[in-house]
């Protein structure tokens, strides 16, 4: 077993207005729980959008992707629904899920902000590329300007939004910050957008800023609720 993360589930989606109080509750004492005490899953958060557009963004680290073929992680998946969970059901709207590889991370804190950059690298790009992300990144981090950071290759990728039925990314790039939201913003602006937007073979999804609401890790159950 690895001391960090080397694999991740990232889903994306949003909720009609009128579930999400249900939601959450749902979300907190019983559906993260129910992930974070399985073998190899390390953490799972809760992130919502600051625009509200935008939707919420879940985020579960794991020992590697291989955790996700174990039995025990099949068997959860194939457990019938609790009655709290058929009722949140209906209220989810467009969910879009990523299962990747961590190629790199840096960093030791949870960030109560995160930028989250997703995009696609041609394969002959890709090496230099991430060469790049680490080379303008790793200084950052190191002084403290970001609490961590995290490269996400994706290795497979669900998207159950018709409206947006383009290519697939192949990277996720997230960027935890203690900062308020407009100096995260500047800080992109000025180190990442350039490489990320106007690097070669880079072609650029969703730029995103979301607010942590809850991070919750195994075994401990140790659960920070942010107000």
């Amino acid at each position: 077993m690895s001391n960090s993360p080397q694999g991740s589930i990232l889903l994306w989606h949003d909720l009609v207005p009128v579930g999400r109080n249900a939601f959450s509750a749902w979300h907190i004492s019983e559906h993260i729980p129910s992930r974070v005490n399985l073998p190899g899953f390390i953490s799972g958060r809760r992130y919502a959008a600051l625009d509200p557009l935008q939707g919420y963004l879940c985020w579960y680290e794991l020992d590697d992707r291989g955790v996700l073929d174990a039995d025990a992680y099949r068997s959860a998946l194939e457990q019938i629904p609790s009655p709290r969970e058929q009722s949140v059901e209906p209220y989810f709207q467009g969910i879009a899920r990523s299962v990747s590889d961590i190629t790199w991370s840096m960093g030791q804190g949870v960030g109560g902000l995160v930028a989250v950059y997703r995009y696609r690298v041609s394969d002959a790009a890709c090496t230099t590329h991430r060469e790049q992300v680490m080379a303008c990144i790793a200084p950052l981090v190191a002084d403290g300007q970001l609490v961590a950071a995290s490269l996400h290759h994706v290795e497979t990728h669900l998207n159950l939004r018709p409206e947006q039925a383009r290519p697939a990314p192949t990277e996720v790039l997230i960027l935890e910050s203690a900062e308020a939201p407009a100096d995260l913003e500047s800080l992109c602006l000025r180190h990442v957008d350039p490489v990320l937007i106007h690097g070669e073979g880079v072609c650029l999804d969703t730029v995103a800023c979301y607010r942590l609401q809850i991070s919750m890790l195994a075994p401990l159950r140790r659960v920070n609720v942010i107000a």
